[in-house]
């Protein structure tokens, strides 16, 4: 009774947050169109409604929302990185930047704009940029497991694949983790856990050798199901399963009888199998 008076009481901006954690971007716009129809000008619903669209893939009408949020409040650092977001989908960088440079100059606290800042010193190849900033989020919001999120992405580029796996773990066990967040930690897993085998099979040792690469795919494919459990989708979900499929057959080739369950060559008849020391 208590969590359903909660619930009555929050404003029509805060249920649409609260869908768009969840990912339930039906109810966040109807909460956000809810909030604009008393007050037009709610800075607050616009941004909510302009990140409702671009989940949804509308980038069109996220742009208007964005820029409609500009119009009123120019200097408004979370309405910036997200006009700045949708640039970025439609791979305009520079003006992204820009919009990014401009939210920083406003608003510099931001985590949301320090994060969108991170993610562009990542794509330009900014790695130290990147790492030290998303390190920064890490360290002020230890609880929010987007910023870790960051940061592994970061180090899987630098090739700390190890490190970057272990602050996936640390991500997945935080409470209150939006939906869409949770499935891309899910998914990074995945590509990690792939990366992790790269060559470690061995034709000559396929006995030791396979079994923990054909676990570790095995552990990515069920983080893959984890992800699709969530119910957000996406196009880095379908390459990373291409990507576990690919490495598979590569295993197989080397390593057929593992891939395949079959029981190792027996010894052949009357001949004892040699000692450590090769002697029988």
């Amino acid at each position: 009774m208590l969590s359903l008076l909660l619930i009555g009481c929050r404003s029509p901006v805060e249920e649409g947050r609260a869908a768009l954690n969840v990912h339930d971007l039906a109810a966040a716009e109807g909460s956000f169109r809810a909030a604009l129809e008393r007050d037009a000008e709610d800075i607050a619903a616009l941004d909510g409604l302009g990140w409702t669209y671009l989940l949804a893939g509308q980038r069109e009408a996220a742009a208007s929302a964005f820029d409609r949020c500009l119009e009123l409040m120019p200097t408004s650092g979370d309405c910036l990185r997200g006009r700045a977001s949708v640039a970025t989908a439609d791979d305009n960088l520079p003006l992204a930047r820009s919009m990014l440079l401009k939210a920083q100059e406003f608003d510099p606290d931001n985590p949301g704009v320090i994060a969108s800042l991170a993610l562009h010193d990542m794509l330009a190849g900014r790695m130290t940029d990147a790492e030290e900033r998303y390190r920064l989020l890490v360290t002020r919001f230890p609880e929010e497991a987007e910023y870790r999120l960051g940061l592994a992405r970061v180090l899987m580029r630098l090739d700390r694949v190890e490190d970057a796996l272990g602050l996936i773990e640390e991500a997945l066990v935080l409470p209150d983790t939006p939906v869409r967040y949770r499935s891309m930690l899910w998914v990074l897993r995945a590509h990690g856990l792939v990366v992790r085998t790269a060559g470690l099979e061995d034709p000559e040792r396929c006995a030791e050798t396979a079994p923990a690469v054909l676990s570790w795919l095995d552990a990515a494919e069920q983080s893959l199901v984890q992800a699709e459990s969530t119910g957000v989708t996406s196009p880095e979900l379908a390459r990373i399963r291409r990507l576990v499929k690919k490495r598979r057959g590569a295993v197989e080739e080397v390593c057929p009888a593992q891939v395949r369950g079959e029981p190792e060559e027996p010894m052949p008849p009357g001949r004892p199998p040699e000692r450590a020391d090769g002697s029988l």
